[in-house]
């Protein structure tokens, strides 16, 4: 058996209880959270999918101050109730359509400070994953599934803290926390990337993650598993509508990119631009210098005509 089939085999069924489908789903209902979005209120919906189950949602935090969105959402039992043993906690990403502002700025805040700052989303990411523990909790479910999601900025939350609580993260289009994390952390990521426990989903034209990433810890994704999906279609190539799925709700791999894991291409390009850009100011300066010898020359022979005159 092929790796890629062995890591594919790892990566099939129902992660918590959820498919890659719903949670991708569930990562776009995220994005609702801070405009109390019909989707994300507490209580039973069916997804917006006929082909898709239904999900219970047991709370939502939303952060006017740093433009934190997320939820806690558990499958149902045979019952048609919340079902504790499974849960979700998915992160919405950067709303540009809602708090483009707070969303801006908590990136660099969440991803490139390591000490508690007022832009970063860490905190208020914390308070939703201790509040899921204690609901399984109290609701007699000592040892829940709990998978963090997300997409974005979020998924790089939900990596974080998975990295923290040694829990399962399933997540698309992931900004790298790799440059925040503890050493034990990064110990940690080496170990779940390898049992594809922490697992990015990722177009292989994403515009956006890739050059961050590789800016934040110069890999697509030093903390998780990259597993490449298709191309997007979108101006950033980086939305969760761009990926697709099978009829198990599984999602829809493809080969990774041939520039995936370098990001020669980029340097490549900087480095002749900057060659380029050389050439151009020296040639200019060439050419003012012949400007002001011209210049000159021609003061010094009306200088001699009048002193003739």
């Amino acid at each position: 058996m092929s790796e890629h089939t062995q890591t594919h085999s790892r990566l099939s069924g129902r992660a918590g209880g959820f498919s890659l489908r719903e949670l991708n789903q569930l990562s776009q209902y995220s994005y609702g959270v801070g405009r109390a979005d019909s989707m994300t209120l507490l209580g039973r919906h069916n997804f917006n999918d006929d082909d898709l189950g239904a999900y219970w949602v047991l709370d939502s935090l939303y952060s006017p101050s740093n433009g934190f969105e997320g939820f806690i959402v558990a499958t149902l039992t045979p019952e048609g109730e919340a079902d504790y043993e499974h849960i979700a906690v998915v992160f919405a990403g950067t709303n540009i359509k809602d708090d483009a502002r707070n969303d801006l700025r908590a990136t660099p805040g969440t991803f490139m400070i390591p000490w508690k700052n007022s832009f970063g989303q860490a905190d208020q990411a914390e308070i939703l994953v201790q509040k899921a523990i204690y609901l399984a909790e109290e609701h007699g479910c000592p040892c829940p599934h709990i998978i963090l999601s997300g997409h974005s900025l979020g998924a790089g939350l939900a990596i974080m803290k998975a990295l923290e609580h040694n829990l399962t993260a399933q997540v698309f289009c992931a900004v790298d926390p790799w440059r925040v994390l503890t050493p034990a952390e990064r110990q940690r990521a080496r170990s779940l990337r390898s049992d594809c426990q922490i697992v990015d989903y990722r177009l292989t034209n994403d515009r956006l993650t890739g050059p961050l990433n590789h800016f934040l810890s110069g890999q697509d994704n030093r903390s998780a598993r990259v597993v490449w999906c298709g191309t997007g279609t979108d101006p950033f190539c980086h939305w969760l509508g761009n990926f697709t799925f099978d009829t198990t709700g599984d999602i829809v791999r493809s080969q990774p990119p041939e520039q995936a894991g370098s990001f020669r291409h980029i340097r490549q390009a900087l480095a002749t631009f900057k060659q380029q850009a050389h050439h151009k100011v020296s040639a200019l300066k060439g050419f003012a210098a012949n400007l002001a010898d011209a210049q000159q020359s021609w003061l010094d022979k009306l200088s001699k005509n009048q002193s003739l005159g």
